[in-house]
């Protein structure tokens, strides 16, 4: 079978989450932990270990809901250019 898109697998990257669907996700957690995660992700956090304001066990809790992944894509090198563009 040939996937050409995360939709056909029904993947879903918490980073591509509003706030909204963030808070369902997390309902049994109070609303401060769903609205510190979104702050999180919104930053660009890399991982869910980086997310210290959250307790471990739930940081865990996200990283196996989420299957590890905060991100749909990751980058791989950076370059500056001289007019100070930066090209991924």
């Amino acid at each position: 079978m040939n996937y050409n898109s995360a939709e056909e697998l029904n993947i879903v990257y918490p980073s591509g989450l509003s706030q909204e669907e963030l808070v369902a996700i997390l309902s049994e957690e109070p609303l401060y932990r769903a609205k510190q995660a979104f702050l999180w992700l919104s930053r660009g956090v890399r991982s869910f270990e980086e997310m210290t304001n959250l307790p471990v066990a739930l940081r865990e809790r996200l990283a196996e809901h989420f299957n590890g992944q905060v991100r749909s894509s990751r980058v791989e090198n950076e370059f500056s250019d001289k007019d100070g563009s930066l090209k991924l």
